[in-house]
């Protein structure tokens, strides 16, 4: 029995080790962001909403679909181009704003897949689907991912990490944004998109057309795919 309880202690203290709530962040525009620790990464809790890259330089808004496509340069929008989406979704960047490298706070950075598939691995994704899978994998670690209050039938049975992903959404190939939560009604996104930082395999961050991202979904999976450097992605940064 002493064993037992000893095994249960030390199950329990790993456990919390897992899931830290952290400290907090400040990025260039004065905006402060909750942070957790996952494993032995600390990531930000919420969103990226910064207007400008972290030595100062202002990131143009563009509201027009067809001109916000066409970018070759950095480039951010809110959602729906309605700034009342700041505090819950933050910003929605293109990958010329990632590929800056400096779109985070000084000591965070855009992370890359591989960071990625850590902190999917800590939350208990098998390593096969973590490492090797592709479009929706996992099975309840999308909902491990989620702010369970801001989703359509969360599932409550399963612990949350503190990451909180809201359904935030994303703008599309054509410049059109799809699949957040309305502010009224009960039209739930299907997603959240996150960028990372690691261009399709061949390529690199200075000529690469697309990029490797994360959504969390509606049915709690995560998925991993690529992503056209013209669409526009929430962020989350990762500390140094």
């Amino acid at each position: 029995m002493k064993n037992l309880i000893l095994f249960l202690i030390c199950v329990v203290l790993l456990s919390t080790k897992t899931f830290n709530a952290s400290a907090q962040v400040k990025d260039i525009d004065g905006n402060v962001y909750k942070t957790i620790k996952i494993g032995a990464q600390t990531w930000m809790a919420e969103n990226l909403k910064t207007t400008k890259l972290n030595n100062g330089t202002k990131i143009p808004v563009e509201e027009d679909n067809d001109k916000f496509i066409a970018l070759k340069t950095a480039a951010f929008c809110w959602y729906d181009n309605d700034a009342d989406y700041k505090k819950s979704f933050g910003g929605l960047y293109n990958w010329y704003s990632v590929k800056t490298g400096k779109l985070c706070p000084a000591g965070w950075h855009v992370p890359t897949d591989a960071e990625w598939m850590k902190m999917e691995l800590a939350i208990g994704m098998t390593e096969d689907d973590a490492i090797n899978g592709v479009w929706d994998r996992g099975k309840d670690h999308g909902a491990k991912l989620k702010d369970l209050t801001a989703w359509e039938s969360p599932d409550k049975t399963v612990k949350p990490s503190g990451f909180a992903v809201l359904p935030g959404g994303f703008r599309a190939d054509d410049g059109s944004f799809m699949q957040a939560k309305e502010k009224e009604g009960m039209n739930f996104s299907l997603t959240a998109v996150f960028w990372t930082s690691t261009p399709r395999e061949g390529t690199t961050i200075q000529n690469a057309v697309d990029a490797y991202f994360r959504s969390v979904n509606k049915d709690n999976s995560v998925e991993r795919n690529i992503s056209s450097n013209y669409r526009a992605h929430s962020v989350r940064c990762i500390k140094d």
